[in-house]
């Protein structure tokens, strides 16, 4: 899935709507995000989500799209049970891969402000080997969350080396910084030992070239859709509730919403089968 001479760009999808948003915009790989999943719910990224709502969200985009879904398995939510049986399940539905990340305590988004707890390496390197045990063909990705929580790079790029030794298939470096500096740093460390992955949320991407001679096989657009499809909402909620109108611009045509959801293929049915 990871190959040497291309980039995977994996766009979040967190219900059938936006599943068909990325598949009829060109994408073939959905990120499935513990933050977006929590959003469409009404809940928080927080203990307030289980791996009840990341299974969920992912038996309805499996059955509505032909995305390939790497998932965001969080902390293993604490728990081996809990781990196994989201990655057994994940994996009966097809998902690409799973994403386990090295926190700890407590469940929080890695963007909150506030302090940030990283798992023990010892920790986290045994739950890369219980999913790995866990799996028959999933990848397990490790999420290293260091530079979220001020560690150098030569740090996190100590402990990919640690979950690529015992078997993690990518690595992800995630970064809440403003600059691409520090994963560049990283990834010169890795030297193209491993395949890695970068989510481009608070800074922006390089330049693909620059991207795969730091060996870097897949980008995530994590949240920029559901950020995207909530401000258009309450901007057009606000309008209405201003003027007793609907906005003249910026809105889907009914014809548009119709071929969107490709209402012709129920149509030409109809007219091939009439007796049913």
């Amino acid at each position: 899935m990871l190959k040497p001479n291309e980039i995977v760009h994996f766009y979040e999808v967190h219900d059938p709507i936006s599943a068909r948003v990325a598949s009829q915009t060109g994408f073939d790989f959905g990120w499935v995000s513990s933050l977006c999943v929590a959003t469409s719910h009404g809940i928080r990224d927080s203990e307030e989500l289980g791996p009840e709502h990341i299974l969920d969200t992912c038996l309805q985009l499996s059955s509505t799209s032909n995305l390939k879904l790497l998932v965001d398995g969080t902390n293993g939510f604490n728990s081996i049970e809990k781990l196994a049986y989201l990655i057994k399940r994940l994996e009966k539905i097809g998902a690409l891969g799973i994403v386990i990340e090295d926190k700890a305590g407590v469940k929080n988004n890695s963007l909150q402000t506030g302090a940030q707890i990283g798992a023990t390496e010892g920790d986290f390197i045994e739950k890369i080997q219980a999913s790995l045990a866990l799996r028959s063909r999933m990848l397990i990705v490790a999420r290293l969350e260091g530079l979220i929580r001020g560690e150098s790079a030569d740090a996190v790029y100590r402990r990919a080396r640690a979950a690529h030794e015992v078997g993690a298939d990518a690595i992800f470096i995630h970064s809440n910084r403003d600059c691409f500096d520090h994963i560049q740093e990283v990834c010169h460390s890795i030297s193209g030992e491993i395949p890695v992955i970068v989510c481009p949320t608070t800074y922006p991407l390089p330049p693909s070239n620059l991207l795969l001679e730091h060996a870097i096989r897949g980008v995530i657009w994590a949240n920029q859709g559901m950020r995207a499809a909530i401000r258009a909402q309450l901007e057009v909620a606000e309008h209405i509730r201003k003027y007793s109108s609907a906005p003249e611009e910026g809105l889907m045509s009914m014809k548009e919403l119709f071929q969107f959801m490709d209402y012709e293929e129920i149509s030409s049915l109809k007219s091939r089968f009439p007796r049913i």
